[in-house]
């Protein structure tokens, strides 16, 4: 569990914190040499209270923070995790009024390159939170 970490939005007169329980499997491919070749994670993060929230630190205003959603690094070279091509799949992020509405949605496929820039290379589905469209979150925190 973390809390009161930065969400990476900045709605000007605030950054937005979270609070994120995040709950992962991890599954690990090897190839016939016995070299790791993929990694995947699938991460859960339940509607649960005060668990999983953006919040707004000055007036501590906050929105429930959702996610069920699979990462996947496939690497360069087998046997060495530092370059790898990045999946992203389902739904990592749903950020919701407290009466139901979406605010803000991370959802579908996006595949990133391998560092030092993880430029995207693909992207299909709602993206609200990869491309910074962060208006209606921020006018439900402030």
């Amino acid at each position: 569990m973390q809390e009161g970490v930065g969400a990476g939005v900045d709605c000007g007169a605030f950054q937005v914190l979270e609070n994120a329980l995040v709950y992962v499997d991890v599954k690990r491919d090897y190839n016939q040499d016995g070299n790791l070749v993929a990694a995947t994670r699938h991460l859960r993060q339940p509607l649960s209270g005060s668990d999983n929230i953006w919040y707004n630190p000055d007036n501590q205003k906050s929105v429930p923070q959702i996610g069920d959603w699979t990462v996947r690094f496939d690497f360069l070279t087998p046997g060495d995790t530092e370059f790898a091509i990045e999946t992203d799949t389902g739904a990592g992020s749903r950020v919701l009024l407290s009466s139901g509405p979406v605010l803000v949605m991370e959802a579908g496929r996006a595949v990133f390159g391998p560092p030092p820039d993880f430029e995207i290379q693909f992207a299909a589905g709602h993206h609200r939170i990869l491309f910074g469209d962060f208006t209606r979150v921020c006018a439900a925190l402030t």
